[in-house]
Parts: structure tokens; C-alpha cells; sequence
């Protein structure tokens, strides 16, 4: 076979094997990843998207094999290793991830993917100022990175900050006025701060967004009982029950709400 004959049925075979992977008909795209490979063992596009069919297959092992294959063919591409990163996170391998963030810090020491999820690994480990520090970097380096707003709020909150963090959340909604998650941080931050009608107003905003939101009713209720109108109070809470009868918390303020109302 010639040069040019293999480089056409290399392409022909990579092309078939992406809308594969496309189509999630992730066996067949593993089969023309491998005659492809068969072709090139060292086409690292090849091993990092049937890495991520091994994903479609739930074959993490395999996966990270790929990933692994692929950062040998190219060790200069630091999106394979934050791939990587990422499945080791999903595994719940953070000290394998973090290993691997270090080695794109090497690389690329402006990967804003590389410091969010960093920041995310120390949120899960109860480390918020750690956590904030790695969304300080990404803020100062992609100011409209998704999610980052609503993180570096959660990481404020924990830190007893909930002024700084309805700034952050604020900046969300800015970019994305129907962001939930950051409408309901938003809420939270107010109820700190004992402004509770403000709450209500964006748990309604919740509650438009997704009627059966469990959470947005039970703080509801805590905020209107905190503002004293408790007939509303235990309309929420009767409705968190409605939506989760093993919702002892929404159970116990109901009652103590029905008390208040003698």
C-alpha cells in the first residue's frame, strides 16, 4: 500500500468511526478507532475519542488506557490530560486527578478547565478557601467560564460571605438569567442575610423553572415562617411533603408552624 492510499483510508476509517461515536453506537466506533490504530499506533486523536467510547461502553479502565496511549503520542496536548483528569474525578480517584492537573499546570499554566475542576476537587473536600483560590484563577483568566460564577458563590457562602457570593450569583444571572442552581444560591445567600422576601422572589423564580423542586418549597417555607406568614409557610412545606413524604425536616417546621397559628 502506498503513503497516500494508507493517509485515504486512514481518514476514511477515522471519519466512520467519529459519526459512530457520534450516533453513541459506541462498538462499532471502537472497531474503526482500532483499524485506524492498526494503520498509526500513534494517532492520539484515534486513542482519545475511543477513550471516550470506552466511556459510552462504561469501560473506565480502558478509558483511561486510551487517554493514556493518546498523551504518549502527544504529550503537548494538555485537553487529553484534563479528560483524563476528569474521568479520574467521576471515578472518585481525586488524588490521581490532582496528579494529573499538576501535569497540565506544567504544560499549560493558563488552563482555566485545569483550576476549575481543581477547585471543585477541594469543594468536595471541604476546602473552600482552597477551592476559592482555584476560581480566583479561573475568573482572572476566563471571566465567562461556565459555572464558575455560581461556584466561586458556593465557595464565599461556606466562608461566612454571603454578601460577596450574591455578587457572584448575580453575575450568573447576568449571563444566564435562567440558571437555577445560581436563582437558587441566590435565595440561600438572602436568607442569610435575613432579607426573606427577597428569598421568596427567587425560589418562586425556582419554582417557575421547575415546579417539583423539593428544596426551593422547603426554603420557601423557611423564609415566609421567618417572615411569620405561616399559613404560607405550611402551604410549602405540605407541598415539600407532597413531593418527598420522608422529608422529616419539612414534617417538623409544618408542625411548628401549625403551632404558631394556635
Amino acid at each position: 500500500m502506498s503513503r497516500k492510499s494508507g493517509q485515504v483510508m486512514t481518514a476514511n476509517y477515522f471519519s466512520r468511526a467519529l459519526e459512530f461515536l457520534k450516533r453513541k453506537r459506541y462498538e462499532s466506533a471502537i472497531e474503526y478507532f482500532d483499524l485506524v490504530l492498526g494503520l498509526n499506533p500513534k494517532e492520539a486523536d484515534a486513542w482519545f475519542n475511543k477513550g471516550l467510547a470506552c466511556i459510552g461502553l462504561g469501560q473506565y479502565e480502558n478509558a483511561l488506557e486510551c487517554f493514556d496511549r493518546s498523551i504518549d503520542a502527544s504529550p503537548e496536548l494538555d485537553g487529553i490530560r484534563l479528560r483524563k483528569a476528569l474521568l479520574l474525578h467521576d471515578l472518585g480517584r481525586n488524588d490521581e486527578a490532582l496528579r494529573c492537573i499538576d501535569e497540565i499546570a506544567k504544560i499549560n499554566p493558563g488552563s482555566a478547565g485545569a483550576f476549575f475542576l481543581k477547585g471543585i476537587i477541594f469543594d468536595e473536600r471541604s476546602a473552600p478557601r482552597q477551592a476559592l483560590a482555584c476560581y480566583d484563577q479561573v475568573v482572572e483568566l476566563v471571566p465567562r467560564f461556565k459555572g464558575i460564577w455560581v461556584r466561586r458563590g458556593w465557595a464565599l457562602d461556606l466562608l461566612g460571605e454571603p454578601e460577596e457570593a450574591l455578587r457572584c450569583f448575580d453575575q450568573a444571572l447576568e449571563q444566564n438569567p435562567g440558571d437555577s442552581r445560581a436563582l437558587f444560591s441566590k435565595g440561600m445567600s438572602l436568607s442569610r442575610l435575613d432579607r426573606h422576601q427577597e428569598a421568596v422572589e427567587q425560589f418562586d423564580r425556582v419554582l417557575e423553572l421547575n415546579p417539583k423542586e423539593e428544596k426551593a418549597w422547603y426554603n420557601k417555607g423557611l423564609s415566609f415562617a421567618a417572615l411569620r406568614a405561616y399559613e404560607r409557610a405550611i402551604e410549602c412545606f405540605s407541598k415539600t411533603i407532597e413531593l418527598n413524604p420522608d422529608n422529616q425536616d419539612a414534617v417538623e417546621k409544618k408542625r411548628e408552624a401549625e403551632e404558631q397559628l394556635g
